[in-house]
């Protein structure tokens, strides 16, 4: 048998299960389909105070920062698997390559592309310091080019010829011994539930857009105006626990990663008014259960999910819901609404599971093969990491990397 691994997905959870194998000897081949690697642990912000919170952003970073030196492994970006069939000695694979567009062998990083750009941000940009993939990337979604065929600014002022807006994808072929699903998850979509008016009122966001505004810009702004906000709800179980929208499961990590947010933004904003509205509060985790009790001491905490979200003349959120002490329905006004979205499977888990001949349980995760056996699925020689399992928080699919790096070691007799 042929001993090596394939790692679908280049997030936490696809880096943590590469880096264990590659230093255990085995050659790993990397394949993840953005532009960069980490998953959406790139647009989380650390949210340390005074002291650790134990969000585990820096853990994931550190990661990325490994691979820098990992021995015996190959990373493909911007790539997708196109083929897998299942042969003597393991699995034949074929992965197209997505164009990348820039000749990193050319590429003399003199900045040009990325000042010239018309778009803000710039459509061509380098990945993250921590990442480590530093080649230029082009975000096709953004890019006039590609939108509209209008635009070739970035490739016409580059001194050293290096961008290509017409190149074409490619293909590669390998085998492996085993393989790692690692493709992570998706998060809920906001605009399934109007009510709330996300996409309509520019002062409702999700916890993911908070995330990477705190993680950019260091501070909290209105999207409507730019001022601070003053009064900040944050609306727990947004798309989890809901079988209207087809999830009746708990995302897990909501809970959590509200209240560290909500902490950090009482940090930094010592006057702001931060409320949390929420069904109950579910205290996964080593310590939460401490750390939330903290949190009751500064923010107050609502036990009912609003019926609307509105929004007044004077440009604030109106927020209605239910005082169940008082049994009445409330109306309060808020600068921003926060909407703590829950994990989805991820939007290539379908392909995947036809590709790979793999099944999903009732919530459309990748079935593993018992709820005691979660990295083993039906099928010999695949194992899961990670979310594309089950909602699980950094650390949590880090430990669960580690372990389907072993079953696959095990597997291959490479332990």
């Amino acid at each position: 048998m042929d001993k090596s691994v394939l790692v679908i997905g280049g997030g936490v959870a696809g880096i943590t299960a590469a880096l264990k194998l590659a230093n255990s000897g085995v050659r790993v081949v990397l394949v993840e389909k953005s532009p960069e690697l980490g998953g959406a642990v790139v647009s989380y912000c650390c949210k340390a105070t005074e002291q650790c919170n134990k969000c585990s952003v820096c853990v994931a970073n550190q990661k990325m920062e490994e691979l820098w030196s990992a021995p015996n492994l190959s990373l493909f970006t911007s790539s997708a698997i196109g083929k897998v069939a299942r042969g003597e000695g393991g699995f034949h694979i074929t992965v197209t390559r997505k164009p990348t567009y820039v000749d990193d062998n050319k590429c003399v990083r003199c900045k040009l592309c990325t000042e010239k750009c018309p778009t803000k941000p710039s459509s061509i940009f380098l990945p993250p310091p921590h990442s480590p993939l530093q080649s230029y990337v082009i975000d096709t979604d953004r890019c006039l080019y590609f939108q509209s065929k209008k635009c070739k600014l970035c490739q016409e002022v580059c001194p050293a010829e290096a961008i290509n807006l017409s190149q074409k994808a490619g293909e590669e072929n390998f085998q492996v011994g085993a393989l790692v699903v690692a493709s992570g998850f998706s998060p809920f979509d906001s605009s399934r539930k109007k009510r709330y008016g996300y996409g309509v009122y520019p002062d409702v966001i999700t916890a993911l857009e908070l995330e990477e505004q705190l993680r950019i810009e260091g501070k909290l702004s209105r999207p409507s105006d730019g001022s601070q906000p003053k009064q900040v709800a944050f609306i727990q179980c947004f798309g989890s626990r809901d079988a209207h929208v087809g999830n009746n499961y708990c995302s897990r990590v909501c809970c959590t990663y509200t209240m560290r947010l909500a902490n950090l933004l009482k940090f930094k904003h010592p006057d702001s008014s931060i409320t949390i509205f929420y069904m109950d509060i579910q205290t996964f985790g080593k310590e939460f259960e401490q750390f939330y009790q903290q949190c009751r001491q500064k923010i107050q905490f609502i036990r009912d999910m609003p019926s609307l979200i509105q929004q007044d003349g004077d440009n604030q959120l109106l927020i209605t819901y239910q005082d169940r002490k008082e049994g009445k329905v409330e109306q309060s006004n808020f600068d921003l609404a926060v909407l703590s979205v829950g994990l989805c499977p991820g939007e290539d888990t379908e392909k995947l599971v036809e590709l790979l001949g793999l099944q999903t349980n009732e919530h459309g995760f990748f079935k593993s093969l018992s709820p005691l056996q979660t990295n083993e699925t039906e099928a010999e020689g695949i194992f899961l990491a990670g979310t594309c399992q089950g909602p699980r928080d950094i650390s949590e699919s880090v430990a669960h990397s580690l372990g389907a790096a072993e079953k696959a070691l095990a597997y291959l007799g490479a332990e």
